[in-house]
C-alpha cells in the first residue's frame, strides 16, 4: 500500500479572535510538520483520504500558526503523525498514529482526526517551553490548555454541530464486572476533570483577552527555571490564584455537550381546563414531579405517577392499578406525550410460566428498564429514521430458558421443537407479528443483563419495524445478514440516545469494538463474508448453534455499509426495506438503488477493508 507524506505549507488561517494570518510553514532552516497517510483501495480508505486528511491538515496548520506566532515554538521536528483508515494500513514505524476507523460515530471521528492531533501539538509545546517540567505546573493546566485550543481549532472548521459533541462512554469489555464498573467510573471522572480543566483555561482567556497567550508563554517558560513557584507566579501572571480560579469555575455548571431533544408533543401543550378534577390533579402532579417522571391513565379515570426514578414507568403503572384501574397505559414520559391515538403502543410484561426467586429478581430489576427502552423506541426511530411503528407490540420477559421457551411455544406459536432450540440459542426473538420475547438467565452478569434490557429490546423492535416497512417481505426477503446485522447496528445507534437517569444503562458495552475484537482475535471458526450470502434462516440458526460468529460478521458488514454510505445510510436503509415490500422487486436491483452500489461490489470492497483489520 503506497504511503504518502504530506507537509504543511502556506495557508491563510483564522486564529479565533486574532484575525487572519498568512502562514508559510515550510521554509529554510525550519523542519516541516509531516502527516503521513497510507492510501488503501477500499472505499473507506478513499473517504478518509478525501474528507478527513484535508481537515487534519487544516487543524495542524492552525495550531502550528498559534505555536509560532504566540509561543515562538517550531513544532515541525516535535510532531510526526500518521493518519490511517485501518490498523494494517502500512504506515512507517515511529509515527504517532491517528486511526480513523470505519464504524465510528461523527463525534469520535472528530476526536481522532481533529481534536487529538491538536492536543498532541499543544502537549509538545507545553513540554518544550517548560523544559520538560510539566509536573511543576498546576495539574489541570497542560490538559486544559490543550483541550481549549483543540476545540477552538475544531470550531474554525465550520463543521455542522452535533447533538452530542462527545462520544458516548463505553463499558470495558472485561470479565470482571466490578473492575469494569471501576474503569467506567474512572472514565467518567477523567472526562469531568478534563471539562473543568478546559473551563478554567477558557475563563483565563476570557479575563485576559489578547494578553492570554503571551502571559501563558511566560508562565510556561518560568516553569523550566529554578525556584519556580507555581501558585505565586500563576497569580502574578494571571491576576488570580489557581485555587480561586478553580472555585469560580466549579461554582458554574459545566455546559452539557448534549443538546436537548425536541419533544414530539410537549406536555406543556396539554389543555386540561375542560377535564374532570381528578385528571387536572394528575397533570398538575406530573408537571411538578421530579425527573425521570411518567404518568399513566386508565379509561376509568384511574391514574398513577412515577417520579425521581429510572423505574418511573413501573411506578406510574403500579399507582394506576392500585387505584383500581384496568388496562393502565403510559400517557406521558419526561416532557412528552407518548401515547396518542395515532401511535402504536408497546406493552411489556413478565412471561409468567416460571415464578421462582429469579423471576422475581427479573421483574424487580429489569422489567422497568425494558419498559423504559421500549417506550422511547418510537421517539428515537422518528428522530433518527423519520419513521414510526404503526402496530402495537407485546414484549414478554422470560426468567430463564424454560420460561423463555414456553413464551415462544405458547404465546408466539413456534413449534415445540423450534421453541426449544431457540430457547437454548437466542437471547431475544421477534416473530414479526407484534410479539417479542427476551431471555434473562441467572448466568448473566449485570452488564450483560443491561445489554439485553436496552440493546436487545431495541434490536427486536427494529425487526418489527423492518417487517412493517417491507410489508412482511411482500416483494422479496432481505438477506439475513442485512436483517440481523442492521438490527444490531440500529440498536447500537439508538442506545446512547435512550434517556436514562442511570449510569449503567448509559454506558453500555461498545458493540463496534466487540465485533471488531472478534475478527482481530483470529476468527477462530474461519467464517467468511461469502458464507452469509444466500444463507437461509435455518442456516443462520445452525451457525448460531455452532457458534460460528455470524452475528459478528453480519455486524461488521452492516457497520461497513453504514460507514461508506455516510449520512445517506439511514434513509437508504428505510428505502431498501420499503422496496422489499413492493411486488416484483428484485433484491439485487433494490440494494443498488437504495445504497448506490451493487451487493457484489459491496462484498468485494468489504473484503478488501476486512483484510486491513
Amino acid at each position: 500500500m503506497p504511503v504518502k507524506s504530506s507537509f504543511l505549507r502556506c495557508a491563510t488561517v483564522r486564529l479565533g479572535t486574532l484575525g487572519l494570518a498568512w502562514l508559510c510553514l515550510a521554509g529554510p532552516g525550519r523542519a516541516e510538520i509531516s502527516l503521513a497517510t497510507a492510501a488503501g483501495e477500499d472505499r473507506w480508505s478513499r473517504q478518509v483520504e478525501a474528507q478527513w486528511l484535508p481537515r487534519t491538515r487544516a487543524a495542524l496548520q492552525s495550531v502550528d500558526l498559534l505555536a509560532r506566532s504566540q509561543y515562538g515554538v517550531d513544532l515541525g521536528d516535535r510532531l510526526k503523525l500518521g493518519l490511517a483508515a485501518a490498523p494494517k494500513a502500512g504506515l512507517p514505524e515511529g509515527l504517532t498514529l491517528l486511526l480513523v476507523e470505519a464504524g465510528l460515530g461523527e463525534a469520535e471521528l472528530r476526536q481522532r482526526a481533529l481534536i487529538r492531533p491538536v492536543r498532541l501539538a499543544m502537549q509538545a509545546l507545553v513540554d518544550h517551553l517548560s523544559l520538560g517540567q510539566t509536573k511543576k505546573l498546576p495539574p489541570w493546566l497542560p490538559a486544559g490548555l490543550a483541550e481549549m485550543v483543540a476545540w477552538q481549532t475544531l470550531a474554525e472548521q465550520g463543521l455542522p454541530p452535533l447533538q452530542t459533541a462527545l462520544p458516548a462512554l463505553s463499558r470495558p469489555a472485561i470479565a470482571d464486572p466490578l473492575r469494569a464498573e471501576q474503569l467506567l467510573q474512572a472514565q467518567q471522572r477523567a472526562r469531568l476533570n478534563l471539562q473543568l480543566s478546559q473551563a478554567a483555561v477558557e475563563a483565563l482567556q476570557s479575563r485576559l483577552g489578547a494578553d492570554f497567550h503571551p502571559r501563558m508563554r511566560a508562565y510556561l517558560q518560568a516553569a523550566g527555571q529554578d525556584g519556580f513557584d507555581a501558585n505565586g507566579q500563576f497569580a502574578a501572571a494571571f491576576g488570580i490564584s489557581p485555587n480561586d480560579l478553580l472555585q469560580q469555575v466549579e461554582a458554574k455548571p459545566v455546559a452539557s455537550p448534549v443538546k436537548a431533544v425536541p419533544a414530539l408533543r410537549p406536555v406543556t401543550l396539554v389543555d386540561t381546563s375542560n377535564d374532570k378534577p381528578e385528571v387536572r390533579k394528575a397533570w398538575t402532579a406530573f408537571m411538578a414531579a421530579a425527573k425521570p417522571r411518567a404518568l399513566a391513565f386508565s379509561a376509568d379515570g384511574s391514574w398513577g405517577l412515577g417520579e425521581a426514578s429510572r423505574r418511573s414507568i413501573d411506578l406510574a403503572l403500579a399507582g394506576c392499578r392500585s387505584m383500581g384501574g384496568n388496562q393502565c397505559r403510559l400517557i406521558a414520559l419526561e416532557d412528552e406525550i407518548v401515547l396518542r391515538p395515532d401511535r402504536a403502543h408497546v406493552a411489556v410484561q413478565m412471561g409468567g410460566y416460571v415464578n421462582d426467586e429469579f423471576a422475581q429478581q427479573v421483574e424487580r430489576d429489569w422489567l422497568g428498564l425494558v419498559r423504559q427502552a421500549s417506550a422511547e423506541f418510537d421517539r428515537l426511530v422518528n428522530d433518527v429514521l423519520k419513521v414510526r411503528l404503526t402496530r402495537d407490540t407485546q414484549i414478554y420477559l422470560g426468567a430463564g430458558v424454560d420460561d423463555y421457551a414456553q413464551i415462544l411455544y405458547k404465546d408466539m406459536d413456534l413449534s415445540e421443537s423450534r421453541a426449544e432450540l431457540q430457547g437454548e440459542l437466542s437471547g431475544g426473538l421477534s416473530n414479526s407479528r407484534g410479539q417479542i420475547a427476551l431471555k434473562f438467565t441467572p448466568k448473566q452478569n449485570r452488564a450483560a443483563a443491561y445489554e439485553l434490557a436496552v440493546k436487545t429490546t431495541l434490536h427486536e423492535l427494529t425487526h418489527e419495524l423492518q417487517k412493517q416497512l417491507d410489508n412482511n417481505h411482500a416483494g422479496f426477503r432481505p438477506p439475513v445478514w442485512i436483517r440481523e446485522g442492521t438490527a444490531d447496528l440500529i440498536a447500537h445507534l439508538l442506545a446512547p440516545q435512550v434517556r436514562f437517569d442511570d449510569v449503567e444503562a448509559q454506558a453500555l458495552r461498545n458493540w463496534r469494538e466487540r465485533i471488531l475484537g472478534w475478527w482481530r482475535s483470529g476468527n477462530k471458526t474461519g467464517l467468511k463474508p461469502d458464507d452469509l450470502v444466500g444463507l437461509t434462516g435455518q442456516g443462520w440458526l445452525m451457525m448460531m448453534k455452532d457458534k460460528r460468529g455470524n452475528y459478528q460478521m453480519a455486524g461488521l458488514m452492516s457497520m461497513y455499509l453504514q460507514a461508506i454510505t455516510g449520512p445517506a445510510f439511514l434513509p437508504a436503509w428505510v428505502e431498501y426495506h420499503r422496496l422489499a415490500g413492493q411486488k416484483h422487486r428484485s433484491a439485487r436491483a433494490s440494494f443498488e438503488l437504495a445504497f448506490g452500489l451493487s451487493e457484489a461490489d459491496f462484498l468485494a470492497d468489504f473484503k478488501q477493508w476486512l483484510a486491513l483489520q
